[in-house]
């Protein structure tokens, strides 16, 4: 199911797209298992395998007298607090509602907000809240450009025709399932590796399910050029892991009596069903356990193969005869999980075909649901949404169709939704606080000469980019494609994905474009993206409470002021400080600029560690980048604002305060869990501790709980 809440996700997009900081719930096996491996269900009873934290792979044997249950990992955020005196952060034990700044700033601000959603069990925040409200007007707005009660560009007509058609196939009570089930036919008619080989040019481009995948990816180290990546294939919904614990055998549960559904409707038999359904769990367990945990292309420096080393590296899968074709000029690729490509023969040997097409049988059904209509998602309900009561048929229609038509949906609702006077406005902060980011460079007391130079080029080189994308690349203009309305939606999916893959090919060779949208507009968020040396301020994030028109001054700053200056302080993090003025992945700093900046991040990293918010617990290594660009970001705002006229000093904090307010519940608590940001309240609270106009300002003193030591006070940019 897909998130539609949000933290503010402004570390880089690297991050987003690669996967970095997370924390895995289960480590990945070192070695190999071709044993076949067999399936506990409720309704039989051959042995599970774990997917645990060992580092080998279980076989059979071991299997029958294994126990293990997966438990999350220590590092995670939801440990145990420990017990301490006093920490930074605050006293969460007083009641909001009479809370002061002097002992816990967060409350003291947010208190008649907290009133107000005091109710919201399940947790919520602003980012939630504002993305909800968001979507829900944009699917309004796609239903009324289908119906031509609204008017609009050409391409956004075709997203809105979209969106309707995919709503009125999920909302059908009949099935158009013939392309699918021809497709699926075409898989299962698979009887060795040769015939998946023959078909691997529509596997790949027509972006099916497989246990690979070959994508285009930009060269870190020269990233005006392209590369091939190769990784494990991916899908839209995870299928149930072989653990033991209860909610892993409750997931099966529902897996096995919800999948058949769909394959009777395909024309499966009972005992037929079960056994691809077995050979498909066991086939992901297999995966799974010989992928690195921590991979997921975070590694900024990853391996890198050339083409002939690549193509001869597989035994019975064969690459050679697509990129040949497909990318005649591509030199190297990169891996991304080294773990997973050293162990794939054995993942893929021949006495795994049969499991392997089965896998392949089952997330290609599973991820196309919705083909079958009403029955279809009724059907999986369990399967696709953490909570099926609120996973709403529009919303289900928007996510997809916002999966294929991303840029065209930022381009309208950038140009609906932000004015010209908000981009002056939001282009002058941000000149204001690049200049004074500069001035504190140049009197910077840590930096060398020649450092305080390599950050001041980068300065001067960032690219601004407010609201939405103006115009539409060529990779998403589909105006050239023709989507009849008798066609299923699922063959829409295909001649969009064939296309693009077409272009891609077609592009492989050209010079990088700078200036794309990574992210939908309509999500509110902004992000740094240091791979090209950016900050990008969404549309959807210029509103309140991080934005209005009537901001004073001091208001704007503490809010999306602190904001842009995170996102530029992002690009001298642990991250982003490795990426050189341009984009590229090249340490520009000296050994001894960086050993002095490792010693100010420990500081962090042990100020933020073991604090506790309800029952999160704050990882300081986890959330050192985003910690450094709060911190950042507030100071230099701030440094801006009070050069300003009118400068009002509790205004300012108050705006900051109120960007994190959150509900704590069960579904913040997930995001959080493996989060590279810290806890919203403690985001808030934590910044400030750190910055002694606070004090001043609201009058905190020795042995106040939102005192902290100076000699505790950590400030780097």
């Amino acid at each position: 199911m897909k998130n539609r809440g949000g933290i503010l996700i402004c570390t880089t997009v690297l991050t987003i797209l690669l996967g970095m900081s997370a924390v895995t719930e289960n480590a990945k096996a070192d070695t190999v298992a071709t044993a076949d491996q067999s399936v506990q269900t409720e309704q039989t009873t051959t042995t599970a395998s774990v997917k645990d934290d060992t580092n080998v792979v279980v076989t059979d044997s071991q299997q029958a007298n294994s126990t293990d249950v997966p438990t999350k990992n220590d590092d995670a955020l939801t440990v145990p607090a420990p017990d301490v005196d006093q920490q930074p952060g605050g006293d969460w034990s007083v009641d909001p509602s009479t809370a002061a700044p002097q002992n816990n700033f967060y409350y003291s601000v947010n208190k008649d907000w907290l009133d107000q959603h005091k109710n919201d069990n399940d947790g919520t925040d602003n980012f939630s809240i504002i993305n909800d409200k968001t979507e829900d007007n944009y699917e309004k707005d796609l239903s009324d450009i289908s119906k031509g009660d609204k008017t609009a560009d050409v391409a956004t007509k075709q997203a809105a025709d979209y969106y309707q058609k995919y709503l009125t196939t999920v909302e059908s009570k009949k099935t158009n399932i013939d392309s699918l089930k021809k497709d699926i036919q075409q898989i299962d008619s698979m009887k060795n590796y040769s015939d998946l080989n023959s078909n691997m040019d529509e596997l790949i481009d027509g972006n099916f399910d497989t246990p690979f995948a070959i994508s285009v990816t930009t060269n870190l180290k020269d990233n005006l050029k392209n590369r091939l990546a190769f990784s494990a294939g991916t899908t839209d919904y995870t299928l149930p892991f072989l653990s033991l614990d209860d909610d892993s055998i409750a997931f099966r549960s529902k897996y096995y009596e919800e999948m058949p559904k769909l394959f009777k409707m395909l024309g499966y038999d009972d005992v037929t069903t079960k056994e691809i359904l077995d050979n498909a769990l066991t086939f992901d367990d297999l995966m799974f356990r010989n992928e690195d945990a921590l991979s997921g292309g975070q590694d900024n420096n990853p391996e890198v193969v050339s083409i002939s080393d690549f193509e001869n590296h597989f035994n019975n899968v064969n690459f050679t005869d697509y990129i040949n074709k497909s990318y005649p000029t591509a030199k190297d690729v990169e891996i991304d999980d080294s773990t997973f490509y050293s162990h794939y023969n054995n993942v893929m040997s021949a006495p795994n075909f049969e499991k392997m097409k089965d896998w392949m049988l089952v997330t290609n059904v599973l991820d196309n649901y919705y083909v079958f209509g009403k029955k279809g998602k009724e059907a999986v309900k369990d399967l696709i949404a953490d909570d099926p009561s609120t996973d709403t048929d529009e919303n289900d229609a928007f996510e997809n169709t916002s999966n294929n038509f991303q840029t065209v949906m930022s381009k309208y609702y950038a140009g609906t939704h932000v004015s010209g006077e908000t981009k002056t406005r939001i282009g002058s902060l941000i000149d204001n606080i690049i200049s004074t980011y500069k001035d504190n460079i140049k009197s910077n007391s840590w930096l060398s000469d020649d450092g305080k130079s390599e950050v001041l080029n980068k300065l001067s080189k960032i690219t601004v980019r407010i609201g939405g994308p103006t115009e539409i690349k060529t990779v998403d203009d589909y105006s050239s494609l023709s989507f009849p309305k008798y066609e299923s939606i699922y063959d829409w999916n295909k001649e969009i994905q064939l296309y693009r893959a077409k272009i891609g090919k077609q592009d492989f060779d050209t010079t990088n474009e700078r200036g794309i949208w990574e992210m939908p507009v309509y999500q509110t968020n902004a992000y740094y993206e240091p791979a090209d040396n950016s900050i990008n301020v969404l549309a959807a994030i210029l509103q309140e409470p991080f934005y209005s028109e009537n901001y004073s001054d001091s208001q704007l700053y503490g809010s999306m002021g602190a904001i842009i200056g995170h996102e530029i302080s992002h690009g001298f993090d642990n991250n982003g400080s490795n990426f050189d003025a341009n984009g590229n992945y090249r340490d520009t700093w000296a050994a001894a600029d960086r050993a002095k900046f490792d010693d100010l991040t420990k500081k962090l990293v042990d100020e933020y560690d073991g604090i506790q918010f309800d029952s999160l617990v704050e990882n300081g290594e986890q959330t050192l980048g985003e910690n450094i660009a709060d911190n950042g970001g507030v100071n230099v705002a701030l440094q801006v604002a009070k050069s300003l006229p009118n400068f009002n000093a509790k205004e300012f904090f108050s705006s900051w305060a109120s960007n994190w307010r959150m509900i704590s519940g069960p579904i913040t608590e997930i995001k959080y869990e493996t989060n590279e940001h810290s806890i919203g309240p403690l985001r808030a609270n934590v910044v400030v501790q750190n910055i002694p106009d606070f004090y001043t300002a609201f009058n905190v003193k020795q042995g106040d709980a939102m005192w902290l030591d100076p000699s505790k006070r950590v400030r780097i940019w």
